[in-house]
């Protein structure tokens, strides 16, 4: 067991309520006015401590759950080691299995080719009766040994079998969890960065263990200069963008309008509708007709519209707005590690005011808050677009009277 930092040991100090018992005794000294200048300025600094205490409890909370997810990355590495090593000590006895076997059908072909040879002999009629005896005996021997080879070949049959029908799974099988889409390199960026995480957890506990207040703090963090991770092998780890804005609106950023030409009239179309349009024209009738019949500035502007509203298709006047969005992505991308950084930092702050599990409680009706609004939004849109379609449809029904 490691030894307790500096701070740890004061941490568990306050805990256990050594410290309050020697700021009560330095607290009536000042009361009999005995106290020293030396133990007022001590008792001040107590009490800041004291005022900390609970925000050190819930940052120590927070990183023992970080060092269980580090846990965690190096059981599953372990894990992943043991079972290459398994498949590699596997593959050495796969490889002994095949060269028995190439080594028994030598010792065949050798018994047999003996066996031709003493059988040739005996047919010489001038052979000794002793000569005679001698090479039937041989002939015994290379029976034997033959029985000997077929035994072996036999165990050595099954064996190679068996390889053959676990054939298909001679790779390792990693088990299904949260860390089988990532590499080992990944992994060890993961624990590094987590790592890096519990070092600020740690300096930032350290800091409010000397009476520090949160304006103090902060102006550590934005000091703070995180260690860069250094794969094992020594090549860059491509980092994937914490943030990608407008993907799909960026990949169709240049397109131009397609005109689709239907039997009344030309209409335009953006591209997005265009393709799906065209896409779905024969799986999705139903819906194909109706975009066809109300996709119409013209005729039908508010259907348009709202068409435009739900899809979010972009029109040509708003490329500039699309041009805003690149620049807005390009920036977000060009210090994704400074934003990283920040968000773990506010994080970090939050934990300490209200406590991990507050904030996992929040973070979780907030989700639930998000989830409803989206179903009501959906809802809504629905029922808006057969609204706004059965009222197209009747003002078609008056023009046509």
């Amino acid at each position: 067991m490691r030894n307790l930092r500096k701070w740890e040991e004061e941490y568990m100090q306050y805990k256990m309520g050594t410290r309050q018992k020697e700021m009560k005794e330095i607290q009536e000294k000042l009361n009999n006015k005995s106290a020293s200048k030396e133990e007022y300025d001590k008792l001040m600094k107590m009490k800041k401590v004291e005022a900390n205490i609970d925000k050190v409890t819930n940052i120590l909370e927070l990183k023992n759950s970080i060092s269980e997810q580090i846990k965690e990355i190096e059981e599953e590495l372990i894990r992943r080691q043991g079972s290459k090593e398994k498949t590699s000590e596997q593959n050495k006895q796969d490889e002994a299995i095949y060269k028995e076997a190439q080594a028994i059908s030598l010792e065949l072909a050798s018994i047999e080719a003996d066996k031709e040879k003493v059988k040739a002999e005996l047919k010489n009629k001038n052979l000794s009766a002793e000569e005679r005896e001698n090479l039937n005996k041989k002939l015994v021997e290379l029976d034997n040994k033959l029985q000997e080879n077929n035994s072996k070949y036999t165990k050595n049959f099954e064996a190679i079998q068996n390889i053959e029908t676990r054939k298909p799974e001679s790779k390792p099988v990693m088990k299904t969890n949260k860390f089988s889409s990532l590499s080992n390199e990944e992994l060890d960026k993961k624990k590094f960065d987590l790592s890096t995480k519990i070092s600020k957890c740690n300096m930032v506990a350290g800091n409010l263990m000397k009476g520090m207040n949160w304006d103090s703090i902060d102006i550590k963090l934005e000091k703070w200069q995180d260690k860069k991770y250094v794969p094992k092998d020594g090549k860059p780890l491509t980092d994937k963008p914490i943030i990608t804005l407008g993907k799909k609106d960026l990949e169709t950023k240049k397109e131009e309008n397609v005109i689709e030409k239907s039997e009344n009239k030309e209409l335009v179309k953006p591209n997005k509708i265009m393709m799906w349009m065209q896409e779905n024209k024969d799986k999705h009738r139903f819906t194909y007709n109706f975009l066809n019949k109300f996709y119409n500035e013209e005729k039908y502007p508010r259907m348009y519209n709202l068409i435009n509203k739900i899809t979010n298709t972009k029109e040509p006047e708003e490329v500039k707005k699309e041009e805003k969005v690149v620049e807005v992505t390009q920036k977000v991308q060009e210090q994704p590690f400074k934003e990283k950084r920040e968000d773990f930092d506010k994080y970090l702050k939050e934990v300490a005011n209200k406590g991990l599990k507050t904030i996992q409680q929040e973070k979780l009706s907030q989700a639930k808050e998000q989830a409803k609004a989206r179903e009501e939004q959906k809802f809504n849109k629905t029922a808006g677009t057969k609204t706004v379609a059965q009222e197209e449809e009747q003002d078609e029904e008056m023009e046509q009277e």
